[in-house]
């Protein structure tokens, strides 16, 4: 190290106390790194959930006036927000199931008239297969209450996701 590196403080041993500091000076420079790099890792703090701890909260505030009521607002505020897009989701997708039930009874009374018509005109084996086709169809979606989705050598959007 030359003279210049020696004068300029280490910016990690400034926030630390005097008798670290002291610890510190007594090693040699690989192992103050290897010793800060371990320090550094130890004071790493994960968290989960809407708001930091306590601690943090209490010295945000008193590094910035105000800051503990402003995060615990914007808080409230993404709670609103995520309770009112889950309502939203959960109407959207009762409309669309319903929307789909009444689609789906007038497509099969559509093919059941269809059918009885061509069967009234003489047409009993084409009106035979338009009402199996309409009885086993709308039979398989109640029974099973999804639509069947074709498989094409694995390629099906669930399966991919729940090898992930």
């Amino acid at each position: 190290m030359d003279k210049d590196n020696q004068n300029t403080p280490d910016p990690i041993q400034e926030n630390l106390p005097e008798d670290v500091n002291k610890i510190l000076d007594q090693l040699t420079e690989e192992q103050r790194r290897v010793l800060m790099g371990t320090m550094v890792a130890m004071e790493q703090r994960m968290y989960s959930g809407p708001l930091p701890p306590a601690e943090e909260i209490e010295a945000y505030e008193r590094t910035c006036p105000g800051a503990a009521d402003r995060i615990i607002t914007m808080t409230e505020k993404s709670l609103d927000h995520r309770i009112a897009n889950e309502k939203l989701i959960v109407s959207e997708e009762t409309k669309q199931s319903s929307r789909g039930q009444i689609f789906g009874f007038i497509l099969a009374l559509f093919f059941g008239i269809i059918a009885l018509v061509l069967g009234l005109y003489g047409h009993e084996i084409l009106a035979g297969i338009i009402a199996s086709g309409d009885i086993v169809s709308l039979a398989v979606i109640f029974v099973l209450n999804k639509v069947p989705e074709l498989r094409k050598g694995g390629n099906n959007e669930l399966e991919n996701l729940e090898e992930k």
